[in-house]
């Protein structure tokens, strides 16, 4: 079928999947309405992922063209030759450079499956190790390398942005509509849900706040290893001052190789809805707002409420 669609499409899918499609390909922007119970979040991923796939196709086939252009030009005009002959150089270099991150981006993506069917491997070795040996949990459970502000940086994979689709709603059950619409067709893209940090901490201490503002402050502060004290007011009744304190205590779910582990199982599309990655976050003693950000740049469909910051 054009568009994938998992049965014979009604004349108006058809239709507002041919829209959808255009109205992407010419760059424009599209307000579409269609009757309930039309299939309208089937068609709009139908005809997004179609022209996704398309999309990343030719551009991969564009760019391996440009890549073997021949620099070499026949002008009369030495200068007019000299000016073409940098140009192509230029659209060569450009083209090769963006095969390269391309060929970067699937190298990521294969490190990530692979490295979950390693994980998954060495759990499986620990779990079925007779318990009259020596203990092996040290060797099983994640190293607790914890990360400090600034050393979180998802720089690498940012430059590796891939091409995404947002999906916006107004409330996370339709997203999870989406979702459950997704897996009746043949399409896998890989998925992100982008939301709150207040929706995905684990951590007990910072969800007892409740209010946003003070979730994002005590974070930073576990993350960053310090405490926020006022000092008693003066007797002059002046305002008071603030003193940062180092703390002993970090959050113990800011780990670098437990985000990128879990990040790995979103990129692997084992991870798709808020709580899996939050239970998977638990099980794996890993940030899942952090592991969330890891993933984002290479995910191909992202997830979000409209109130989502």
């Amino acid at each position: 079928m054009e568009f994938s669609f998992p049965y014979a499409p009604y004349e108006i899918q058809s239709n507002l999947m041919r829209e959808i499609k255009q109205c992407i390909e010419e760059e424009k922007v599209g307000i579409f309405e269609s009757p309930t119970g039309t299939g309208k979040t089937l068609s709009v991923i139908c005809a997004t992922m179609t022209w996704l796939e398309e999309f990343e196709k030719n551009r991969e086939d564009d760019l391996l063209r440009e890549s073997r252009i021949v620099d070499e030009v026949d002008e009369e005009d030495w200068i007019a030759a000299h000016r073409r002959k940098l140009e192509l150089k230029r659209i060569k270099d450009e083209a090769y450079e963006k095969l390269k991150a391309l060929e970067k981006v699937k190298d990521k993506l294969e490190d990530a499956k692979s490295g979950l069917i390693r994980r998954n491997r060495k759990r499986q070795l620990c779990d079925g190790a007779d318990s009259s040996e020596p203990s092996t949990t040290a060797d099983c459970d994640v190293p607790e390398d914890y990360l400090s502000e600034d050393e979180f940086d998802t720089g690498t994979e940012e430059s590796l942005e891939v091409v995404k689709i947002f999906y916006a709603s107004r409330t996370h059950s339709q997203l999870d509509q989406l979702l459950d619409e997704l897996k009746k067709t043949r399409f896998s893209p890989r998925i992100v849900t982008a939301v709150s940090r207040q929706t995905l901490c684990t951590n007990e201490i910072v969800r007892r706040l409740k209010h946003s503002h003070l979730i994002n402050e005590k974070c930073m502060e576990l993350r960053k290893g310090f405490t926020k004290e006022e000092k008693a007011a003066n007797s002059d009744g002046r305002t008071n001052s603030t003193v940062i304190k180092e703390s002993a205590s970090k959050c113990p779910y800011y780990k670098s190789d437990a985000i990128e582990e879990l990040s790995n199982e979103i990129l692997a599309n084992t991870l798709s809805r808020p709580n899996e990655v939050v239970e998977r976050g638990k099980q794996l003693m890993a940030c899942p707002y952090f592991s969330t950000r890891l993933s984002l740049p290479l995910c191909q469909l992202v997830l979000l409420p409209y109130q989502v910051r």
